[in-house]
């Protein structure tokens, strides 16, 4: 399903760098460790473009990126040159938005000789 705008119409030259940085989340997201990226586009005077795209933990990888290829695609057929646009499917999902809509959180245990040591960045939608 994808949802946008009508009304919020996006620069075409801005629209072909979002498409080009939407492909690269999408290739990249299936091999992070949760499944999920943000990323950030800066379109100089056009602003900032902040994406993030989603696949839930019972997928496999190569599964996550089918589906964002498909999510991909249903992009391409029918949101084109929106500014801000969502595609949510049952396994996987991607958001674009020209504010930062998502949060960024940093967690690190106390002791970093702990050969277990880890850092996790956590990030979700919020509504303004």
């Amino acid at each position: 399903m994808a949802s946008y705008n009508d009304t919020n119409f996006e620069d075409p030259k801005v629209v072909s760098e979002a498409l080009n940085f939407t492909n690269t989340l999408v290739s990249t997201t299936p091999s992070q460790p949760l499944m999920y990226h943000t990323a950030v586009l800066d379109v100089g005077q056009n602003g900032k473009r902040y994406d993030m795209a989603q696949c839930t933990r019972d997928l496999s990888q190569s599964d996550c990126g089918m589906c964002l290829e498909f999510q991909l695609a249903t992009y391409k057929n029918s949101v084109g040159n929106k500014r801000s646009w969502d595609i949510y499917g049952f396994s996987c999902s991607l958001w674009h938005r020209d504010y930062q809509f998502y949060n960024i959180s940093t967690q690190q245990r106390e002791a970093p000789q702990d050969p277990h040591h880890i850092k996790l960045q956590l990030a979700w939608p919020f509504r303004r």
